[in-house]
């Protein structure tokens, strides 16, 4: 009977101690479920010979070979495309990652290796990783093309150049224009532009006012592409300026003094590429320039000049280069003396001849209809213009050559006989046509507006 009740009691013990192993594992079991481990997987996290009496080894910390103490990697979740770590349960449990034990083999010395924790990958970490962002080329554009450049020996000289832009608009934004002298430039060092066009304006020439006689230029261009960097050169274009000879000196120089002053005319030059003429005054071996810019016509009138000065004179041509020069003294004009009846005149309308004590010869011609005109002929470089003055005139316009010289006015009150009313001292020397015209107008005090015509005087 005692032995029963020993075996009895061993027996419960037995039982007792199998229903806490039982426990024990249950609990474990339950915890891996929490930790997110299959239930089915708990035998294999008890290792490869646990039963249902084995206990559950549940290292908080394992030893990895030569790295010391490391935690066991943390279950994780991935949720909405982000991996992050599961958050604890709310219960105790024996963290026993599969992963980290299962098969892992027993080393001398009670040492468990255990293989690194598996890597968690970001949402789409399987497609290929982009490379980095290369930096932005710059744009890739063509030479312009058909460069042309042509040399015009005008004032300044300038060469032209034209091509052909090579490209869509969109993909450039100006061109850049370059230089040398040919023969000059051996392409060892850096040619910096002349000029550029105008940034988007689609300019596709350029003016070059800066050439020198006598030199041959190499010119290219390059285009400068809208984001950043340049085509190659396009093709040369060659251009050779000319080293003209100067202009020959002026012929037919002639200095008259007039009244006021001296009238100097020469014979035009003939050159293509003349530009103009200079005027000298010479005193004592020295010239003085009397011109402040170059003369367009062969004609200059010296306010200040008089009979006995030496005059010279030059051309220059578009480079300025100036001509020998050819020198002119300046001699006294004599006057010719014109009346009314004796002048070589002719006139439109009517007009009649009136006879004053006072006036030159006697007689004055006399007109008084708006457009009655008087043309009078002559050669010289200065003319006057004499006329009377009275209470009955009025006004008219006074041309020679065409061009309107001054609007006089032949009212007075009081009666003036002999009256200068037009001086002209700067004409070229030559055959000039002087007319006067009625206006109709410019007597204040009556409905008369005569104008009469006493003399001339030509120098």
């Amino acid at each position: 009977m005692e032995e029963k009740v020993v075996e009895m009691k061993g027996l419960r013990k037995h039982l007792m101690a199998s229903t806490a192993v039982s426990a024990v594992f249950l609990f474990c079991v339950l915890s891996m479920g929490f930790a997110g481990i299959p239930a089915g997987e708990a035998w294999k996290a008890a290792g490869p010979h646990a039963s249902a009496l084995s206990p559950v080894p549940a290292p908080d910390r394992v030893t990895l070979r030569g790295h010391g103490e490391a935690a066991a990697p943390a279950a994780v979740e991935e949720k909405k495309g982000e991996a992050k770590p599961r958050s604890a349960a709310p219960v105790a449990r024996v963290e026993a990652p599969a992963t980290a034990i299962e098969e892992a083999p027993a080393l001398p010395g009670g040492e468990v290796t255990v293989p690194e924790p598996p890597v968690v990958k970001e949402p789409g970490a399987d497609k290929a990783a982009p490379p980095d962002a290369a930096p932005i080329e710059e744009a890739v554009v063509n030479p312009p093309a058909n460069l042309s450049a042509t040399f015009y020996p005008t004032n300044p000289p300038y060469v032209y150049l034209k091509w052909d832009a090579n490209n869509p608009r969109k993909a450039y934004s100006h061109f850049l224009i370059y230089r040398v002298v040919e023969g000059e430039y051996d392409g060892s060092s850096e040619v910096a532009p002349i000029g550029q066009t105008k940034k988007d304006s689609y300019q596709d020439h350029y003016i070059d006012e800066t050439v020198v006689p006598g030199t041959t230029y190499r010119y290219w261009v390059v285009t400068v592409a809208k984001k950043g960097g340049v085509s190659g050169p396009s093709e040369p274009a060659i251009v050779v300026i000319p080293d003209l000879a100067p202009p020959a000196a002026p012929l037919g120089v002639v200095a008259g003094a007039v009244e006021s002053g001296v009238v100097i005319d020469w014979t035009p030059n003939t050159e293509a590429n003349l530009a103009g003429y200079n005027v000298y005054l010479v005193a004592g071996g020295d010239a003085v320039k009397l011109n402040p810019s170059l003369l367009a016509d062969n004609h200059y009138y010296h306010a200040a000049g008089a009979a006995g000065n030496v005059y010279a004179v030059t051309a220059v041509n578009v480079y300025g280069t100036e001509s020998p020069a050819t020198q002119a003294v300046a001699a006294a004009a004599v006057p010719a003396w014109y009346e009314e009846s004796t002048a070589p005149i002719s006139v439109e309308g009517l007009w009649v001849t009136e006879a004053y004590p006072e006036a030159s010869g006697g007689r004055i011609i006399v007109a008084g209809s708006a457009g009655d005109r008087l043309h009078f002929r002559f050669t010289g470089r200065q003319v006057k213009m004499y006329s009377a003055r009275y209470w009955s005139c009025g006004s008219a316009n006074v041309y020679i050559d065409g061009r309107l010289v001054k609007r006089i006015d032949l009212y007075s009150y009081d009666p003036v006989f002999q009256s200068l009313v037009l001086n002209v001292p700067d004409l070229p020397f030559g055959n000039h046509e002087l007319v006067v015209e009625l206006l109709g107008t410019g007597n204040p005090e009556s409905s008369f507006n005569f104008v009469n015509v006493d003399a001339f005087e030509v120098w």
